[in-house]
């Protein structure tokens, strides 16, 4: 197997192992528990995986497992996958003002960039972050227990525009 072709499987068992690995605890943890997993792997020192590659392979994975796109899955996945692979990926998520029904998006930054550069759109105003409750300052730099977990997901956030 050459080195690309092996390169390019990695990556998609890399991305199988996060996609599968949300998929199931999304649905039997508590959010900030799982926010907290994400953001608690420790970034090593290389980056083995550019970040757009990286969500391509995401979104491969999703699809071919039939998964229905879903941003919040995706960024949870790719955060872990980057952070696995050196680059210090911060979970965001925000929502549309003064819109009905209710509209969230999420997506991930590194370095207060968005991945995807088409997703430049939340930081431009189409959506407004969600700032975290004071509970949850610094939650992504540090690990907090299962019961601050739980504390922090019972405290309700602010919307603060950028």
């Amino acid at each position: 197997m050459s080195g690309a072709r092996a390169g390019r499987l990695s990556l998609a068992i890399a991305a199988t192992r996060a996609v599968l690995g949300v998929e199931f605890e999304r649905r039997r943890i508590p959010f900030a528990e799982l926010l907290r997993r994400a953001h608690a792997v420790e970034p090593r020192a290389t980056h083995e995986v550019a970040p757009l590659r990286g969500l391509r392979a995401v979104r491969r994975v999703r699809g071919a497992l039939g998964l229905a796109p879903n941003c919040l899955l995706e960024s949870l996945a790719l955060v872990r996958l980057l952070r696995v692979h050196g680059h210090r990926a911060l979970l965001e998520i925000g929502v549309r003002p003064a819109v009905w029904p209710f509209q969230a998006h999420a997506w991930v930054e590194i370095e207060g960039a968005a991945v995807d550069g088409a997703e430049r759109e939340p930081r431009e105003g189409r959506y407004r972050k969600l700032e975290p409750s004071r509970s949850m300052a610094g939650a992504r730099s540090r690990v907090p227990s299962q019961a601050a977990a739980s504390r922090e997901l019972s405290s309700p956030s602010t919307v603060e525009s950028e």
